[in-house]
């Protein structure tokens, strides 16, 4: 590309157009999870109420359009529960746009356009992290642009929520990271706090990655005494800012910090355990298939139609899964948790360099240690109990398979668990590793497997509250996608046949993604446009 990365912006423009084209023409009105109360909270934003509070804010049934004879009933909008940064942004095309028209068609999907653009920037930021990180420009572009193949990203990307805009802020916040702990500028450390205090208060659900990135950072940091705890303070204080301010806010209003809608359920459910759960809940096989496509929401509710029509056919919610194509992305996500686990494996973690003392007076957590464990048997001590641990629980989760048709679901178990044994793994590399790029490669599984544990628990408790799994939704791993898509290239760089790889995952994930759409996705949008 010879250092003008054009290729870049022309694949991020593509797929911000893609998107709008699908916010435009495709995706029906309040088809997305919850876009009905996002977008009510946009509207909020602009009618002067910034901070509408959970338990008074209302959806209008005419948020969409007016529909004649409409009984007046508006619904509580639990949307309002998350933090105001996105719905402030995507207000600013809704106001533009109400200066020139009152067509609630063209207001809501001028509000669609910030999911867009998000979309296209993320691809850039992927591209400019992975280049950082060494990549050869057109390997780099092929990873940036996997997360594009992504039905549910696109269909996310295509209304009105703030799961993109998060997942730029995270990627954002990634870039830093990743520059930080490659030249360890502590200019990088505080751009990286920036970003994170973004992904704050854009939704709360961040604040899990927040609490782990603000972890690295101190593990990372390297400074003399005083300094380091003035520098660690202070990157603490303004990655966590914006969510200890909406924590207040919580706290004033509701007396809880973390108050959500549905914080008020008691337990119903009593004698089921974590172990039952994992037996009797298809918890791995949801959240990879609502990964890749959860598609549908109340939209078919929106267009103007006969009272019988609507009580006949607007009943709770319509959604489904692409299921025939997502076989292909298990694969490719079994294969990219294989080679993770190999190159965790082929790193050697008790074989590290010998590691430099840090001058006197300086602080170092990593240095520490590494230096603990460098003794060799007890580097490998440590891997033998990660890999029988890690080897445990793939074998535990295949024979807990519970879909007749095992075959199809022992990809997403076993991608899940191996995933998981990488991320084990990882602790070895991040603990005696003195090499940046070893430790990159191992931060990315091992974040994601402690969220998908957290994950995992957050179902088990919904079972106990309300006597069904809720919350499992495959878009709550979007925002860890950026870090580990850095772990995956960084382990495969060295592969002879790195970008063969890439082209081989991105041609199968295009096919996939081009089937999804035309065989599932567009059918089922054309079908609820009642």
């Amino acid at each position: 590309m010879n250092n003008r990365p054009w290729p870049a912006y022309l694949v991020a423009t593509l797929f911000a157009c893609l998107a709008v084209f699908l916010a435009i023409f495709v995706t029906p009105p309040g088809d997305l999870p919850d876009e009905t109360g996002h977008y009510a909270y946009v509207v909020d934003m602009t009618k002067g109420r910034p901070f509408p509070l959970l338990g008074k804010a209302e959806i209008p049934p005419t948020i969409w359009r007016d529909i004649e004879g409409v009984v007046d009933h508006h619904r509580k909008n639990y949307i309002v529960q998350h933090p105001p940064l996105y719905y402030g942004i995507a207000a600013i095309p809704y106001a533009i746009a109400h200066q020139f028209t009152e067509d609630k068609q063209i207001l809501s999907r001028a509000a669609r356009l910030v999911s867009a653009l998000s979309l296209g920037l993320l691809v850039l930021v992927l591209f400019r992290m992975l280049t950082f990180l060494g990549i050869a420009e057109g390997t780099a572009l092929a990873g940036a642009s996997l997360i594009g193949f992504i039905p549910m990203v696109t269909h996310l990307a295509s209304g009105i929520s703030n799961d993109l805009f998060l997942t730029l802020m995270s990627a954002l916040a990634t870039l830093y990271l990743v520059k930080y702990v490659v030249d360890g500028h502590i200019r990088h450390a505080y751009a990286c706090a920036f970003w994170l205090a973004c992904a704050g208060a854009t939704k709360m659900t961040a604040w899990i990655l927040i609490a782990a990135y603000v972890g690295i950072l101190l593990f990372e940091m390297r400074k003399r005494g005083l300094l380091w705890i003035g520098h660690a303070l202070a990157v603490s204080l303004l990655s966590v800012s914006t969510a200890l301010w909406w924590m207040r806010r919580n706290i004033y209003h509701f007396g809880d910090p973390f108050f959500i809608h549905g914080s008020h359920l008691k337990q119903k459910v009593f004698d089921y355990t974590l172990l039952d759960f994992f037996r009797q809940q298809p918890f791995f096989e949801w959240l990879l298939y609502h990964f890749y496509a959860l598609i549908g929401f109340s939209g078919y509710c929106q267009t103007p139609q006969t009272a019988e029509q609507v009580q006949r056919l607007c009943h709770g919610v319509k959604l489904f899964r692409v299921e025939g194509p997502s076989y292909w992305v298990f694969t490719a996500l079994a294969l990219v948790c294989v080679l993770a686990l190999l190159a965790a494996i082929a790193r050697n973690a008790w074989r590290a360099t010998a590691v430099r003392p840090e001058p006197k007076g300086w602080i170092s957590f990593q240095a520490w240690a590494s230096s603990l464990l460098g003794n060799g048997s007890v580097r490998k001590l440590l891997f033998v109990l990660l890999f029988t641990l890690g080897t445990a629980g793939v074998a535990f989760a295949l024979m807990n398979s519970h879909n007749s048709a095992w075959r199809v679901t022992a990809l997403p178990f076993g991608a899940s668990f191996l995933l998981a044994f990488a991320g084990f793994l990882g602790l070895a590399s991040v603990f005696t590793s003195d090499q940046p790029q070893h430790r990159l490669t191992a931060y990315g599984p091992l974040l994601l497997t402690l969220f998908v544990a957290l994950l995992f628990y957050q179902g088990y408790k919904a079972i106990l509250l309300t006597g069904s799994p809720h919350g499992i939704q495959g878009r709550y791993l979007l925002p860890f996608v950026p870090l580990l898509l850095a772990s995956f290239m960084l382990a495969t760089k060295t592969f002879r046949y790195q970008a063969q790889l890439l082209f081989v995952i991105c041609l199968g994930m295009g096919w996939a993604y081009v089937n999804a759409y035309a065989t599932y996705v567009i059918p089922f949008f054309q079908f609820v446009r009642i």
